[in-house]
């Protein structure tokens, strides 16, 4: 079921559209997402139909106008607010530059079984693109992506960080754009946590419904990733060196399974890998010192708090430092969780990156001790 109201649709006044047709944006042969009464939207998804469905359809342009605004409250609250760079039709006053609401465009017409982002400097609009996914096997009804939070949170995730990064110019370096992936791989599964979930030994996927898999059946184990993002080491190994081309990933007997994916370590999305199992490992760390409601909130200032600190075409180090100064700002007593989380991914207090410019990222010291 898809209900709700947008809850920041006053600042935000984005689009939500099926925008079939190039080109980008409405216009003929396009469809906009619609209430079902005054001021409501109730819409449910049925999954024995195609995502294309027109039911289907308004009900996921219904959830992914949803995302859209809950994202813009709930980072807001965190810190991302009008003079930090956020994207607002009317600023009301209050610093950055107005008039650059989120264009979020589903089942867009150009292209499938994906989804991205573009994120232009303060002023101008970002445009959110959500696909609809085919999958390998035509006879099974075609899944979106419109409304799948792992998506969504992930596509808004590069949003929040190009802006504040440089102002849509500062993650362009192999380390900025891999740990662009990782930011938005952690909004995703961060913010989609419950407080029954299993920190410590759980599995966390970013997708899972529309993930490609020989049956198209839900894969919340992998999804698109080459581990599942945990704090058992026994899920998830990997450690700061693995962003190096050329260091070996876990092989034989015991080790961790794996799925295989496209590219070497410094392949930005690998890259992206390490950096969100080194914020998820931060995440974990004040989960059990507060609990998953209180920590998702502390959490969200940290990581927002140091995106602004993050000097452009980042190291991993620089933007673990972002972070810290954060926390040593907003509650000092929270500095030995953090520090302890990126320990234990190799990224402790005498690590080393590659230097900025690098794209073998060869060159990593790993140091364990917080």
């Amino acid at each position: 079921m898809a209900t709700g109201r947008g809850e920041g649709d006053d600042r935000q006044q984005l689009h939500r559209l099926r925008d079939l047709k190039s080109p980008n944006g409405f216009g003929t042969g396009d469809v906009r997402g619609q209430i079902t009464a005054p001021g409501e939207f109730d819409y449910k998804f049925d999954h024995t139909k195609p995502a294309t469905d027109p039911n289907n359809l308004q009900a996921s342009l219904v959830g992914m106008f949803f995302h859209v605004n809950w994202l813009h409250d709930r980072w807001y609250e965190a810190g991302f607010d009008e003079a930090s760079g956020n994207a607002q039709a009317d600023n009301f006053g209050l610093g950055g530059v107005g008039g650059d609401p989120v264009l979020a465009e589903g089942a867009d017409f150009s292209g499938t079984d994906n989804a991205n982002m573009s994120t232009p400097a303060d002023g101008a609009s970002p445009r959110m693109q959500m696909f609809t996914f085919l999958g390998p096997t035509p006879a099974k009804p075609s899944r979106t992506s419109n409304h799948e939070a792992l998506i969504t949170f992930h596509e808004m995730g590069h949003y929040i960080t190009n802006r504040l990064v440089g102002n849509a110019s500062g993650l362009s370096n192999t380390q900025g754009e891999g740990m662009g992936e990782g930011w938005g791989d952690f909004f995703a599964i961060c913010m989609t946590s419950q407080a029954g979930d299993n920190f410590a030994k759980g599995a966390f996927a970013v997708g899972g419904w529309t993930d490609l898999t020989a049956t198209f059946k839900d894969n919340y184990y992998f999804s698109i990733r080459r581990y599942p993002y945990s704090a058992d080491l026994k899920k998830n190994p990997l450690t700061f060196k693995h962003i190096s081309a050329g260091a070996l990933l876990p092989s034989g007997p015991g080790s961790p399974p794996r799925r295989p994916t496209g590219g070497g370590n410094n392949e930005v999305h690998n890259v992206g890998e390490v950096w969100c199992a080194a914020l998820w490992e931060v995440f974990v760390a004040l989960v059990a010192q507060h609990g998953q409601a209180d920590a998702e909130k502390r959490v969200l200032k940290y990581v927002i708090g140091g995106l602004k600190q993050t000097p452009s075409q980042p190291t991993f180090t620089q933007a673990r430092d972002g972070i810290l100064a954060a926390v040593a700002a907003l509650d000092p007593a929270d500095l030995p969780a953090a520090r302890k989380g990126f320990a234990k991914r190799g990224m402790g207090k005498n690590a080393k990156s590659p230097p900025s410019s690098s794209i073998t990222l060869t060159g990593v010291v790993e140091d364990f001790n917080p």
